[in-house]
């Protein structure tokens, strides 16, 4: 089943010029929990209850009157919201929603046209009413793996969700005639670690890595458990300059922790980086150029981005 035939039909409430008082009446009167904006059916943006609580925060602590008359939606509002076309599966948009941590996401048609609005909620409800109860009990355990969003060692994105969050990023990047990056990153010498140490401290090393990126990475990126040693990086609207840049603080911090690696010529524990932006570009073929940069970074000596 697709969102098409669950989705509430939406249309535009205001533009960015209205004022905002008047969408925020229309939102109360009408018990929206969102407005979208935009000209015609060309969604260009949403406010949602965040939106509205953060500026009545500034409000309270400017000691100032909110909403003003002056202000208008433009002033609230996030742009380029994560859309859904019509066709998804229901599956999809719950783990797209769950992925993005989305409350609401618009839904367009094949000429990026705003059609509908869909909660996770709903999408929840529908998938559970979907499932057979009959063969509920026999597919648990393997439902259960399917859904899994985040890697259970790493404590990041998982596989699964990864390659969801992925396609949805393609057409994002293509709606939006916009550049983001892929990153490979692979540790360096990790047989050598799993042989000398063991697969137990192993997989701690793996943990610690995972830890510092998270730490390191911009906030909008992603992170992702690519396959046994390598973490695969979705960092959004970047160009390859900056995408270095970021690949190099994580690599460098990396290299900082100092962790121990006596299979390893610098004795510490690094990381090998294989980078890939492009404009609006095929996330299956970005991954594919990343990997053979990947490999080209290994080749050169490793504990590098390429």
């Amino acid at each position: 089943m697709n969102i098409k035939s669950i989705m509430v039909p939406a249309t535009i409430n205001a533009s960015p010029e209205s004022n905002f008082k008047q969408l925020l009446n229309e939102m109360l009167v009408n018990n929206h929990s969102c407005g979208l904006i935009g000209y015609g059916n060309k969604l260009h943006g949403m406010v949602v209850a965040r939106d509205i609580m953060l500026m009545c925060q500034q409000s309270f602590n400017n000691e100032s009157r909110f909403p003003s008359p002056e202000l208008t939606v433009a002033d609230v509002m996030h742009s380029k919201p994560f859309c859904l076309h019509q066709d998804t599966s229901v599956y999809e948009a719950l783990v797209t929603a769950k992925v993005n941590q989305l409350k609401n996401l618009p839904v367009v048609d094949d000429d990026d046209n705003l059609v509908g609005i869909i909660s996770q909620t709903e999408l929840l409800n529908t998938y559970i009413d979907l499932m057979d109860l009959d063969q509920a009990l026999r597919k648990t355990n393997k439902k259960l793996e399917t859904l899994a969003l985040e890697d259970a060692l790493m404590k990041i994105g998982s596989r699964h969700a990864m390659e969801i969050d992925l396609k949805y990023k393609q057409a994002e990047a293509k709606r939006n005639k916009s550049s983001y990056a892929i990153a490979l990153i692979d540790v360096d010498f990790f047989k050598n670690y799993n042989d000398h140490y063991g697969h137990q401290l192993g997989d701690k090393a793996l943990q610690s890595v995972a830890k510092i990126i998270k730490k390191v990475k911009r906030k909008s990126d992603r992170v992702y458990r690519y396959g046994g040693e390598e973490i695969l990086m979705i960092m959004n609207d970047i160009e390859l300059e900056g995408a270095t840049l970021a690949a190099e603080r994580i690599r460098a911090a990396i290299e900082q922790a100092g962790i121990e690696h006596l299979g390893s010529k610098l004795n510490v524990l690094t990381v090998s980086i294989g980078l890939c932006s492009q404009k609006a570009g095929s996330w299956k073929d970005m991954v594919k150029a990343a990997d053979v940069a990947l490999y080209q970074a290994k080749q050169e000596g490793r504990n590098r981005v390429l």
